[in-house]
C-alpha cells in the first residue's frame, strides 16, 4: 500500500496470498472447537473474506462489474467461503457470478464457457447441491461434436478429479504397533467407489499392518473426499 496505494491493481497479487493464507490458517481449525479457537477461526475468515472482497472492489472501479479480470478472485473468494463453511449459499452465488461473466463475454468461446461452467459444478459438488450433475452434463454437451474441444472434455471427464481436499492426509501413529518391526513402513491400502454424484460410496480396506482403530479413522477420512465424477455418454458414471 505504501507503493502503489491502497486502492491501486498494483496491491492485488498481495491482497490474493494474504487472502489464500488467512483461508487455509482458518480451515486449520475446527469450527466445533472451544469460542476462543472458534472466534479465531471467524476472525481469520473474515479477512481472507476482505481480502479479496477488496481486489474485487478494486477492479470494478477500474474495469465495470462484467470484466474478466474478476474472474480469479472471485473463484477464490469462493473457495474461502466453501472453507469457512458456514457460507456456502455464498461459495454458490459468488462461482455464479464468475460464470455469468465469462459466458456473457463477447470474447469467450466454448472451451472458456466450459471451463468456468465445470467450475460452477465443482462448487455445487463441494457444498453438496444436486444441481452438479446437471452442470456436468451441460459441460460435456457444450464440447460434444467439436474436435477442437475433444482433448479438453477428455481432460475434464476422464477419470475422477479430486476437489477436496487437496492433499491426501497421511495416517500418523504416536507409537509403533508391536506386531510391526521398526523398519517396516506402515501403511493402509483402501479400495473406494466414486459415486456419480462425486461422493465416495463403497470403501474396502484390502491390506493394513496399523491397529484397527486406525484403519476405521482412515477409512472414515476417506468418506469425506468429494470428487468431479467420470463422466461417460454425457453423464456422470460410478
Amino acid at each position: 500500500e505504501q507503493t502503489f496505494g491502497a486502492d491501486d491493481e498494483g496491491i492485488i497479487p498481495t491482497l490474493s496470498k494474504l487472502g489464500t493464507y488467512f483461508a487455509v490458517r482458518g480451515h486449520s481449525f475446527s469450527s466445533r472447537a472451544d469460542s476462543q479457537t472458534r472466534l479465531y477461526r471467524d476472525g481469520l475468515f473474515r479477512d481472507a473474506i476482505d481480502m479479496f472482497d477488496r481486489s474485487i472492489a478494486i477492479l470494478e472501479a477500474k474495469y465495470g462489474a462484467a470484466d474478466l479480470r474478476l474472474v480469479e478472485p472471485l473463484n477464490e473468494l469462493s473457495k474461502v467461503r466453501f472453507l469457512q463453511g458456514s457460507s456456502r449459499t455464498q461459495a454458490e452465488l459468488t462461482m455464479e457470478r464468475a460464470y455469468a461473466i465469462v459466458s456473457n463475454h463477447p470474447s469467450s468461446d466454448a472451451a472458456d464457457i466450459a471451463k468456468a461452467l465445470v467450475k460452477l459444478g465443482d462448487t455445487y459438488t463441494l457444498t453438496s447441491d444436486t444441481r452438479n450433475v446437471s452442470t456436468y452434463e451441460a459441460v460435456w454437451a457444450l464440447l460434444a461434436n467439436q474436435p477442437e474441444n475433444e482433448q479438453l472434455r477428455y481432460q475434464l471427464f476422464s477419470v475422477p478429479k479430486r476437489l477436496y481436499p487437496d492433499k491426501t492426509r497421511q495416517p500418523v501413529l504416536s507409537t509403533q504397533p508391536v506386531t510391526v518391526p521398526d523398519d517396516e513402513e506402515l501403511f493402509v491400502e483402501l479400495e473406494y467407489v466414486v459415486n456419480p454424484t462425486g461422493r465416495v460410496g463403497t470403501t474396502t480396506i484390502v491390506d493394513s499392518n496399523v491397529p484397527n482403530e486406525q484403519r476405521k479413522l482412515y477409512r472414515s477420512y476417506i468418506g469425506t473426499l468429494k470428487y468431479r465424477p467420470r463422466m461417460a455418454d454425457g453423464h456422470p458414471v460410478q
